[in-house]
C-alpha cells in the first residue's frame, strides 16, 4: 500500500542493530532496500504489516537529491 506521502525527502542514516538500512521521517524509522548512507533522497512510502498490530514503513527510492559522505 502505497502511501499519500510519496515524494518526501528523507536522509538515509545507516544500518540500525538488525542490519537494516534506515532514515528518519518525522521522528519515525523507514527502513530502505539499498542504498548509502549520508545520501538525501526523494521516495514512495509503503505500510508493511509486522505482527499482529504493528507496521514497518518501507521507502522505495525515486531519486538521490544530493550524494553523502557514504560514496567513494
Amino acid at each position: 500500500m502505497v502511501l499519500s506521502m510519496s515524494g518526501k525527502k528523507v536522509e538515509i542514516v545507516g544500518l540500525d542493530e538488525y542490519g537494516k538500512l534506515y532514515g528518519l521521517l518525522d521522528g519515525k524509522k523507514i527502513y530502505f532496500r539499498y542504498g548509502i548512507p549520508g545520501d538525501i533522497v526523494r521516495v514512495d512510502i509503503k505500510k508493511v504489516p509486522k505482527g499482529r498490530r504493528g507496521y514497518e514503513l518501507w521507502a522505495e527510492p525515486i531519486e538521490v537529491i544530493s550524494y553523502g559522505d557514504g560514496r567513494v
